[in-house]
């Protein structure tokens, strides 16, 4: 049985050729009419159903163990940015609209996890090799680490079998690996600095390869993107710059947002334009996407974001960024320099 829909198979939302048009429309800031809106919409939707079945599936995997599993479905606004940072990237191979995100407390229990997975029997595909997107093995010149695998969804299921073929990225991170890629995505939505996407004051950039060597050695003993420094010189680098720019600083000042959250519904958070967020909170009753694409098109400068997790705290933990929850990241950090120092090498 093949594991991708037959090639005369067309999909609500059109054909890879339809889909591309209005991919290279977005990259272009050109209009796109209500009936391509309609076809991105759908697209995008279909993904739930990918989303839904790997988070089952790993929800019964991670059950009893110390480990986070959330959903991320990738914004529209999100989507545009990355066609227009990758021009030769085309809408209908993104393969990171749907995604899934564990957090491990450890680095070893990490890779017994994946291992574990990726020996396991499903029907979906996966798409990369085992080392591709390895950024612990390779770690990102940005600083970023972490392990993500790229998936084929199939299902028998006729109500799901629409969404054959998409894919889906599933990430693995270490809690110290996800504090820094928190922080990181808190000062790029917080200011005109990219870090994230590797743009930006490069001092800003430089400071997350910093921090991201120093957590790399302390918190897990490995290395990151500066190897070679000594201790004393990574320590001393890292001061100056903080000296010079005060992100930790910035990072401190900023506290958490409290929400009163059902764990049987989901949650939209709505960053707009004039850098405030509102938070919607949404029953299981109604539909999430729904309001969630009514959201994105009533306010199309703002941020909208959709998350979904099995209780509050896991939903804290694993999207703390929407919350400018950086504390964890400050305590890796601090910890690592005080050890470095007391190193004295």
């Amino acid at each position: 049985m093949s594991l991708i829909p037959s090639s005369n198979f067309v999909p609500p939302w059109g054909t890879k050729g339809s889909l591309n048009r209005i991919g290279d429309k977005l990259r272009a800031d050109s209009d796109i009419s209500q009936a391509e809106v309609a076809c991105l919409d759908s697209w995008r939707a279909a993904h739930k159903h990918v989303m839904n079945a790997f988070q089952s599936m790993l929800r019964g995997r991670t059950r009893g163990k110390s480990i986070s599993v959330a959903q991320r479905h990738k914004r529209r606004l999100t989507i545009v940015d990355k066609l227009i940072r990758e021009p030769r990237m085309q809408l209908a191979r993104m393969d990171d609209v749907a995604g899934i995100r564990l957090i491990f407390p450890d680095i070893d229990s990490m890779h017994q996890f994946r291992g574990s997975f990726l020996s396991s029997k499903h029907k979906h595909t996966r798409k990369s090799t085992n080392n591709k997107y390895d950024y612990v093995l390779y770690p990102k010149d940005t600083g970023y680490r972490g392990i993500h695998d790229i998936y084929i969804y199939y299902s028998d299921s006729k109500s799901c079998s629409v969404a054959n073929g998409l894919m889906i990225e599933v990430q693995f991170r270490t809690s110290a690996q996800h504090a820094w890629a928190t922080a990181n995505e808190i000062i790029t939505m917080t200011t005109d600095n990219r870090t994230k996407f590797n743009s930006g004051d490069t001092r800003y950039l430089e400071f997350f390869r910093l921090s991201s060597e120093i957590i790399a050695r302390t918190a897990e003993q490995k290395n990151s993107v500066y190897p070679k420094l000594t201790n004393h010189q990574l320590v001393n680098a890292f001061r100056e710059l903080e000296g010079e720019i005060h992100i930790a600083r910035f990072l401190a000042g900023l506290s958490g947002a409290y929400v009163n959250y059902s764990p049987s519904g989901s949650l939209i958070l709505q960053f707009r334009s004039d850098s405030k967020l509102l938070i919607h909170n949404v029953p299981r009753f109604v539909s999430a996407h729904e309001v969630y694409f009514k959201l994105e098109k009533d306010n199309p400068e703002d941020d909208i974001v959709l998350v979904s997790a099995e209780t509050f705290d896991q939903m804290r933990s694993a999207y703390r960024n929407y919350f400018s929850d950086s504390e964890e990241f400050l305590t890796y950090l601090n910890q690592g320099i005080a050890t470095l120092e007391a190193a004295n090498i």
